[in-house]
Formats: C-alpha cells, structure tokens, sequence
C-alpha cells in the first residue's frame, strides 16, 4: 500500500518554495533589463534599434528614472526615436512634458518630418492642459499643410 501511495504523491503539484523562488528570480531579471534599459539611453554610441528597444522597456517597465535621459532623446536626428521617446514619457506621465513636446514638433515640422509631426501632435493632445490645448489651436489655425491644421482640430475635438 505504500508503494501505491507514494506513487500518487508523485502527481502532486510542487511545493509553494518553488514559486517563492521564482519570485525573486523574476524581480532580479525585472532590474537587470532595468539596468539594461538605462545604460542603453544614456549610451551615444548605442545603436537606433537598441536604443528604440530600451525607450520601449522603459514605458513599459514604467521606469520613471528614464525621463531626463527620454527628454534628451526629444532632440534627436532620428524622427522615430523623438516620436518614441515622446510616447514613452506620455506612458510615464512625465511632469510637464508638454514644454519639451512642443519644441520636439516644432524641430520635426521644420525638418518637414510631417508624419512624425502628426503623431506627436497626438501625444502632445493625450498630455493635454491648457498649454498643450494653446499649441494645437495654433497649428490648427496657421500651419501650412492642411492634413497637419485637420490632425490639430481633430485632437482638440477629442481633448
């Protein structure tokens, strides 16, 4: 009779040791890519990819020690990585972002980057507050592509 029922112990789900050391496990690996995710920001000589990848974990992972390094990259050459970075401080509900937004679509629009233009208008409306709201109601008004002045009232519709 023994044999029978060590052979259903067998089948038994494992002990609750098991799950409390996957637990710090998955916290350990949760600050390595943490770690990962900051150096990459504040490395210039990282890659676009690499760097597009570390803006996403740290919207992601809510990693709120990003921000300044995420404000920096507002200035970049690269219009995905300003449109990313952009959207990863929105996702981080990062305090008076809205400054730093605009000065990001003025350089996009003056590079004529109009798609890029377009989708941080739509981040800068999901930041909102009266400044953003100022903001958009000039582009509506006085930008020279109409498909960009449409995007700017459709924000403020929604706003």
């Amino acid at each position: 009779m023994g044999a029978v029922f060590g052979a259903c112990d067998e089948h038994k789900t494992p002990p609750a040791s098991g799950e409390a050391q996957r637990e710090p496990q998955a916290q350990a690996d949760a600050q390595a890519q943490r770690s990962r995710a900051l150096k990459t920001l504040t490395d210039e000589d990282a890659t676009d990819d690499a760097r597009l990848a570390s803006i996403h974990s740290a919207r992601d992972l809510q990693i709120t020690e990003a921000t300044p390094e995420l404000r920096k990259l507002l200035a970049h050459e690269n219009p995905d990585i300003v449109v990313a970075a952009a959207a990863a401080l929105d996702g981080l509900n990062a305090k008076d972002a809205d400054l730093a937004l605009m000065e990001a679509a003025g350089h996009l629009g003056r590079a004529r980057e109009f798609e890029h233009l377009r989708q941080l208008l739509y981040i800068i409306g999901s930041v909102g507050g009266p400044r953003a709201r100022t903001y958009l109601e000039t582009v509506a008004e006085g930008h020279e592509l109409s498909a960009i002045q449409n995007t700017a009232r459709q924000i403020l519709k929604e706003m």
